[in-house]
């Protein structure tokens, strides 16, 4: 759209959107998105989503009390702002997107979240600004040999 060239070692990862900036169509049919953190700020968790024609499917990782993958599935025909998640009517719609994040995961070799085996869904959340699993060190006193804590 600049009117420049890349340098020849400058590898880009993704396509053109300049006919969808001049509305003349969008360069491929396939778009996804992988953000892999946790958004403390927002609430977001890690997750990957596909949007392929007027269907789009989120798979948030871990985020089941039993730490398996939570989807939602949108028509964004019908619901543009993601409002009525079609999951669960939709099975085969589903398996058949996962399997599109399932190999875009592969093909840019992401670093994909895993169960914690230590996560405890009982556990209290800690206030903010807080870690409950640091503990306190000991300083020795250079006065005498008896320890302080800080």
């Amino acid at each position: 759209m600049s009117g420049t060239t890349p340098k020849h070692e400058v590898k880009f990862d993704g396509v053109s959107q300049t006919p969808a900036l001049l509305g003349t169509g969008a360069p491929r049919d396939t778009a996804f998105c992988y953000f892999p953190h946790y958004t403390p700020a927002t609430g977001a968790v890690p997750s990957v989503w596909v949007r392929r024609g007027e269907w789009k499917l989120i798979r948030f990782f871990c985020d089941s009390p039993d730490q398996s993958d939570r989807f939602e599935l949108y028509n964004l025909k019908d619901d543009i702002g993601e409002t009525k998640n079609l999951a669960a009517g939709h099975p085969d719609k589903v398996k058949e997107y996962d399997a599109l994040i399932t190999w875009h995961l592969i093909d840019i070799k992401a670093v994909v979240p895993v169960k914690n085996p230590d996560y405890d869904p009982t556990a209290k959340v800690p206030e903010p600004g807080k870690n409950p699993t640091k503990k306190k060190t000991v300083t020795p006193n250079k006065k005498s040999d008896e320890m302080l804590a800080p």
